[in-house]
């Protein structure tokens, strides 16, 4: 393998996993022409071909950009999905729990559209509101006074990620590019988990949550998608578990 370096490097016990195209990122050990292990230089793989980064300084600097990424990630735990304290919920859905059962509907509706790689549907549809970390969630009230950057912050919150950064930019411009059946897929699972919240809310007493079926309905565009949110309109959410029954071993009691 000839790489940028003066000299030519060779790689060996390699750990990359690749699967439809899908982004992992690894450090592989380099050896260098003499056949020594060269520490100063790092070598990670990111999708189409393996980039350099000429120091460990850089990956060290790098790393701990990471680490305050993934803090900031966390701050979507807390950060409420706004529109539903309109209907006067108090502790409303956070984005983080929005976000987590949105990847997993997006899993679930690329296997039934046949799509070659559910993973990276489930991927597009995971970083699709990182930014409002940043930019808190903005509902359609508040959008009508607001003009949210949501470009700017995604400009800023992977600045200095290097690879990591590169690859969170292409799910997340994938989102919102809006061209990709990846990104259709993962759209409708945004508005399916939406839908699904706010039947659970109308089950327990929250009949205003209608009006997040009504307009989630026209927004669906894939076949299953359509079907899906068809289901929800007649479906009880709490029908999953009705069938348990309690089973007591009354043997292990003692008279």
């Amino acid at each position: 393998m000839t790489s940028c370096f003066s000299s030519k490097i060779y790689r060996r016990n390699v750990d990359i996993s690749i699967a439809n195209g899908n982004i992992y990122c690894c450090v592989c050990k380099l050896l260098n022409h003499n056949g020594h292990f060269d520490k100063s230089h790092v070598l990670l793989y990111l999708g189409t071909g393996f980039v350099v980064l000429k120091n460990r300084k850089e990956v060290v600097k790098m790393l701990k950009k990471v680490v305050n990424f993934l803090f900031e990630l966390g701050k979507l735990n807390y950060t409420p999905r706004s529109g539903w304290q309109y209907l006067g919920i108090r502790d409303p859905q956070s984005v983080a729990e929005h976000t987590a059962r949105t990847a997993q509907i997006a899993f679930v509706l690329a296997i039934l559209e046949g799509h070659k790689n559910p993973c990276h549907c489930a991927t597009v549809a995971l970083f699709h509101d990182i930014t409002e970390a940043r930019t808190i969630d903005m509902n359609r009230v508040s959008k009508e006074y607001n003009k949210t950057e949501h470009q700017s912050a995604h400009r800023d919150q992977i600045a200095g990620l290097g690879v990591v950064g590169d690859g969170i930019a292409f799910v997340w411009n994938e989102f919102e590019d809006e061209k990709t059946r990846a990104s259709k897929i993962a759209r409708d699972a945004d508005v399916l988990e939406m839908m699904l919240t706010a039947k659970e809310l109308m089950s327990i007493g929250y009949s205003a949550a209608q009006e997040w079926i009504d307009s989630g309905l026209p927004r669906l565009e894939t076949n299953h998608g359509k079907r899906i949110g068809e289901e929800i309109l007649t479906a009880d959410p709490n029908e999953w578990w009705k069938g348990f029954k309690t089973r007591v071993d009354f043997s292990s009691f003692v008279v």
